[in-house]
């Protein structure tokens, strides 16, 4: 159709992770106390803070890997308190953003290795958007239990 903007492969998915990276950011906006930041609902869990640093720091690992063909660990560092917590998930957002815009189609069906297991990069990427899928369904849970009564819902995703 004349004036239609047709998105590449690679686009499509960045803006369908970016819509529930929205809501991962305004999660961790929620009104909280450092101490919050400690909470786990059962042992061996990971605390509130420790999964909102998993998810961004493993998404940033799988859209690195996608562009640049070498799966490098990330290294997650400790947050203490609410204001760093909600600094280093903007930060690392804003720098997994621009990477992901680098991504071409090229890039999304290339054969990938990590670990064991091979893939295309676009099976990497949905792995990537399914991960912060089911890490954001925990986050809910924990906030809910922290006693936290106003959350995003999906008719807030933009």
């Amino acid at each position: 159709m004349k004036g239609e903007i047709l998105l590449i492969e690679s686009e499509k998915m960045m803006n369908n992770w970016l819509r529930h990276r929205n809501i991962t950011e305004q999660l961790v906006d929620i009104p909280m106390k450092d101490e919050d930041l400690t909470f786990k609902p059962w042992e061996g869990a990971m605390t509130l803070g420790e999964l909102f640093l998993h998810i961004v720091y493993w998404n940033d690992t799988f859209v690195s890997l996608v562009k640049n063909k070498e799966f490098i660990p990330p290294n997650i560092p400790v947050c203490t308190n609410v204001d760093e917590l909600r600094s280093i998930v903007k930060k690392v957002t804003r720098i997994t953003k621009e990477k992901y815009r680098l991504i071409t189609d090229l890039d999304i069906s290339s054969s990938l290795q990590m670990g064991n297991f091979a893939g295309a990069g676009s099976t990497f990427l949905t792995i990537m958007y399914d991960h912060e899928i089911h890490h954001k369904g925990q986050l809910f849970v924990y906030l809910r239990l922290l006693g936290k009564e106003k959350l995003p819902f999906f008719r807030d995703y933009k």
